[in-house]
């Protein structure tokens, strides 16, 4: 799994990491089949052991979201705290017949090689907010272009079938759930049942933004 940091990331107390999960960026895809929380959560945990941190603040957005959650469940001992942004409880509401016509909106198209000329910058309309600057249009859409048809395929399958039945009223750790005041991947309603269901947590919205606040209206996500 790949880590990256640099010197600017670095303060006195703190290291900043970003972490490819396994099929991303520059990290091997690993073996199949894929279980998303097991293996992701191994992710993480590696990374915190390359590091030698027994414990880390564990930030999420959309998907990594997602994958922060599971491990603060299932590892609770290693995570100190968690950001949840622009994310949800997982796949619950979804039966059976929903699930397979989720899969096969979102993976129509998707050939073996490369994702279809434009997929990244549709994929990123759907994802910001009305109105966007172009410049940050196309820093939404550049990574996941980039993405291999392979990894999108098979997270796309195992996330939906597996993120499924985690117990969020068991989160211990300090949490804060970011939304986005346009967010249309996951609206307030999927916000509110974070919030009401993991104890003590809390709420910081980013007025403008939608599904990225980070790219969209970065001084507020660092903000809160």
């Amino acid at each position: 799994v790949s880590a990256r940091t640099s010197d600017r990331c670095r303060a006195a107390t703190h290291t900043a990491v970003a972490v490819d999960l396994r099929g991303y960026g520059h990290s091997a895809d690993g073996p199949d089949p894929l279980d998303f929380k097991q293996d992701f959560c191994a992710d993480l945990v590696a990374v915190m052991d390359h590091f030698g941190v027994p414990r880390a603040h564990l930030v999420g957005l959309s998907m990594g979201g997602r994958v922060a959650r599971a491990t603060a469940l299932r590892v609770p001992d290693r995570v100190a705290s968690l950001v949840l942004a622009n994310t949800s409880p997982g796949f619950d509401a979804l039966g059976p017949e929903d699930t397979a016509r989720f899969i096969a909106e979102r993976s129509s198209g998707i050939g073996t090689d490369t994702l279809p000329p434009g997929f990244g910058h549709q994929q990123a309309l759907q994802m910001v907010a009305p109105n966007t600057a172009a410049h940050v249009l196309a820093a939404a859409a550049a990574p996941v272009q980039r993405v291999r048809p392979h990894t999108y395929r098979r997270v796309l399958e195992a996330s939906t079938r597996q993120d499924r039945g985690d117990t969020l009223e068991h989160i211990g750790c300090p949490t804060l759930v970011v939304s986005g005041e346009h967010d249309r991947v996951y609206p307030m309603d999927v916000t509110r049942q974070l919030l009401q269901r993991i104890p003590h947590a809390q709420h910081a919205p980013i007025a403008g933004a939608g599904h990225l606040g980070h790219l969209e209206q970065p001084q507020a996500f660092h903000q809160a």
